[in-house]
């Protein structure tokens, strides 16, 4: 059943990925995030399945197998649905909602980026784009240098988008055929810097 949930959200994010029919480019969520709502929900389905079979097989001697129950562990199943299942359902939910807003699109015209927890599309026109930046390491928020490939758009609104913001997963090839894909369009050169910094890649 977990399994059946799990390829049940792919195929929602994978739906709703046909949305934007202009893109060349469309990142979405890797399918693995998928698995999170899975198992939350399997813990409710499986709530709802126990009960079913309980009410089935027990019939007339349900109603004291329930006082047994909430005598023996100190709460009523009412309050296992408001203090359990109900959260937990409506956490996944909102999970769900969120991850399917979660999406970069590249177009011929544009760079569409609605970030996580995003509440607004951002549009920006390749004539906005003032730098597009590279470096075999960046700076970790620990003030670390993380050994890694990024790429970094910088806006000239003074807004940027970078790979490592993606929530794809991708390779270092596809983030390459991508960068090259924004350069060509803008006619801004990559440039090879010595790392990226915290502020640039997060």
């Amino acid at each position: 059943m977990g399994q059946n949930r799990f390829v049940g959200l792919r195929a929602l994010g994978s739906w709703e990925a046909s949305w934007s029919t202009e893109a060349s480019y469309l990142i979405l969520p890797t399918a693995m995030i998928w698995g999170i709502p899975a198992v939350f929900l399997g813990i409710f389905t499986g709530g709802l399945l126990v009960d079913w079979i309980s009410r089935r097989s027990l019939k007339a001697d349900y109603s004291g197998y329930v006082r047994y129950q909430e005598r023996k562990h100190g709460w009523t199943t009412k309050m296992a649905w408001y203090l359990v299942y109900g959260p937990i359902t409506i956490l996944s939910l909102t999970f769900i909602i969120i991850v399917l807003d979660w999406y970069i699109i590249f177009t011929p015209v544009e760079v569409v980026i609605n970030p996580f927890l995003g509440v607004t599309e951002e549009h920006h026109q390749y004539n906005s784009i003032v730098s597009l930046k590279t470096a075999a390491e960046f700076v970790a928020p620990n003030g670390q240098r993380t050994h890694c490939r990024e790429y970094v758009i910088l806006f000239s609104n003074g807004s940027h988008w970078s790979t490592n913001m993606e929530p794809s997963g991708m390779n270092d090839g596809k983030k390459r055929e991508i960068i090259d894909y924004v350069s060509l369009h803008s006619r801004v050169p990559i440039q090879e810097v010595e790392f990226l910094t915290n502020d640039e890649v997060y």
